[in-house]
């Protein structure tokens, strides 16, 4: 019992002193707790003032631009009615407009530009039927056919049709029933100025270019096949044919014929029989004849008597050297007096190989004499480079090979020969061959198949400087231009 009291005594003072510990600690935490927290409620009350403040200020700013955006909106309300009336009172105007023939100024100004040309025909209504006329203005058939037919009629009814003033035929039969719809429509051909036919057949004699084309000043063939002309004693005749036996419409500038390669079918004799009438003098006719041969030239010494001056542009590869010779010795050209520009392909050959031109360079003074030289303007001389020392064919000796350039330099520099055995009153007593010749170009390119070089800039390089170097004369007075076609 006594025990028992005795442990009961000494476990009350210790509750009392656990209870007396935890309230000195909170005592304790207290005093260093309260001015923390105050003074953190009090910063939370500041910052919630603060923002109850801006939300006022906000309120009313929100407030202010409902008002503004009230007064906007009535006002753009008020500006659309009164624009709706200007624009009312614009479309009751006529108004100042462009006279016609300043709108076709701009027109014409901007006609190679197709993509700016479509955008002024957006840009105003007045302006499209005018930019029709460049817009619209060639047509291409190609390859007859039943689909190409149906299309053909719808075409003729298009209101388009109007502008169009070229009309390209390519590989087409065109003198067939199902074409009576296209020639018989009178104002269309009337419009038509500019006719190219490419391996087509089409009726080309006389009767059908006067009747059909009237207004027609362009007609360019090229590798034309045979056509059925309507004169009945003439049976199948090449258009080149009918072209040169005709008198042309006085409205024609322009002709262009392109012969393709003579073959042995087909040479030049097949395409020309010709009458004793030549087109008139105010066409310019564009020749190209290619691979000329010997047998070719008695009938071609008759087409260039009947072109006359109507030869405006010539453009001839020979064969072979003897079509060459031939060529300046029967003095073809004599009578082609209106020529003006000429291409030959033929006399220079250079092997890079011996640094030597072939035999053919005999034949390039002769030729060059026999053109006639009143109105020529423009000569352009290919010059093949090649390695031909792997055939017979020869070479020029180089004893010769400085005299025939000479000779070349004399003919077409300006002012006649010259050299260490000319005086000088007799240099100013020569005149030029070419009076009105204005350029000289020596086209460079290599040779084909077997007898090709590697292309590089030296060898291009090269053949300018030799061409340079054995053509000094020419060289000197600025005419001479070289040019090459490789890559």
């Amino acid at each position: 019992m006594s025990l028992q009291q005795s442990s009961c005594s000494k476990s009350i003072p210790d509750n009392m002193g656990s209870s007396n510990h935890r309230k000195e600690c909170s005592n304790r935490t207290s005093d260093f707790g309260d001015p923390l927290l105050e003074e953190i409620s009090r910063q939370l009350n500041q910052k919630i003032s603060d923002l109850q403040d801006e939300n006022v200020i906000q309120r009313a700013a929100l407030n202010e631009l409902a008002l503004i955006n009230a007064t906007l909106v009535a006002r753009c309300r008020s500006l659309e009615l009164e624009n709706t009336g200007l624009w009312n009172e614009i479309f009751k105007m006529k108004g100042p407009t462009f006279p016609n023939e300043i709108t076709d100024i701009f027109i014409d100004f901007l006609h190679n530009n197709r993509r700016t040309l479509a955008s002024c025909a957006l840009v105003c209504k007045s302006w499209l039927a005018r930019s029709r006329y460049h817009h619209f203005s060639s047509l291409s058939f190609k390859e007859s056919s039943s689909t190409r037919q149906t299309l053909l009629r719808e075409l003729m009814i298009h209101p388009l049709l109007v502008s169009l003033r070229l009309i390209n035929f390519d590989q087409t039969t065109i003198c067939t029933t199902s074409w009576d719809r296209f020639w018989s429509n009178k104002p269309f051909l009337e419009g038509i100025k500019r006719v190219h036919t490419q391996k087509s057949k089409m009726p080309l004699n006389p009767m059908f270019l006067s009747q059909k084309l009237p207004n027609l000043n362009s007609l360019q063939c090229a590798a034309s096949k045979d056509v059925q002309v309507f004169a009945p004693d003439q049976g199948f005749l090449h258009p080149f044919t009918e072209f040169l036996s005709t008198r042309l419409p006085d409205t024609w500038k322009r002709v262009t014929l392109t012969l393709p390669a003579s073959t042995t079918r087909f040479g030049v004799k097949d395409w020309f029989s010709l009458q004793r009438v030549g087109p008139p003098d105010n066409v310019q006719v564009h020749l190209n004849l290619c691979q000329i041969r010997e047998e070719d030239l008695p009938v071609l010494a008759e087409c260039f008597r009947y072109l006359g001056s109507s030869l405006y542009l010539l453009y001839i590869h020979f064969l072979n050297d003897t079509s060459q010779v031939l060529f300046h010795q029967m003095n073809i050209l004599s009578r082609n007096t209106g020529l003006q520009h000429i291409n030959i392909f033929g006399p220079f050959y250079f092997d890079v190989k011996r640094n030597q031109y072939l035999q053919s360079l005999k034949n390039a003074p002769g030729l060059l004499a026999s053109i006639p030289g009143h109105s020529l303007r423009q000569i352009t001389l290919t010059f093949v480079i090649g390695d031909f020392s792997n055939t017979t064919a020869p070479v020029v000796p180089l004893s010769m090979q400085d005299g025939l350039c000479a000779s070349i330099d004399d003919i077409l520099s300006p002012a006649g020969p010259s050299g260490p055995d000319s005086s000088p009153s007799q240099s100013s007593q020569v005149h030029s061959r070419f009076p009105c010749l204005e350029e000289v170009g020596f086209s460079v390119y290599t040779a084909k198949s077997d007898y090709a070089v590697q292309v590089t800039s030296d060898l291009i390089s090269r053949a300018e400087s030799m061409v340079q170097e054995h053509f000094p004369r020419l060289h000197a007075s600025g005419k001479l231009i070289c040019r090459t076609n490789l890559d």
